[in-house]
């Protein structure tokens, strides 16, 4: 589209410099939303284990240590 002498390009038009920039951005945004629910899960999960009783965690397999561990391990990692 022409204007005084100078081209404007729409952003996401087949001559956009800026095409597809919107689709990155929203793959972007979606995997920071994907890690925050990630860490807000584990959260949670750690949350609750701790506030089993050792008796409670034995029925399920684990025990205080284990849990302790867990919980101190980044979200992100295996």
């Amino acid at each position: 589209m022409m204007r005084r002498g100078f081209t404007m390009l729409v952003v996401g038009s087949v001559n956009s410099p800026f095409r597809g920039m919107t689709k990155l951005r929203a793959t972007h945004l979606g995997h920071l939303r994907h890690r925050f629910f990630q860490w807000r899960r584990h959260v949670h999960l750690c949350r609750e284990l701790m506030s089993l009783s050792d008796e409670e965690l034995r029925d399920i397999g684990l025990s205080r240590t284990e849990v302790k561990i867990a919980a101190s391990k980044v979200f992100w990692l295996p």
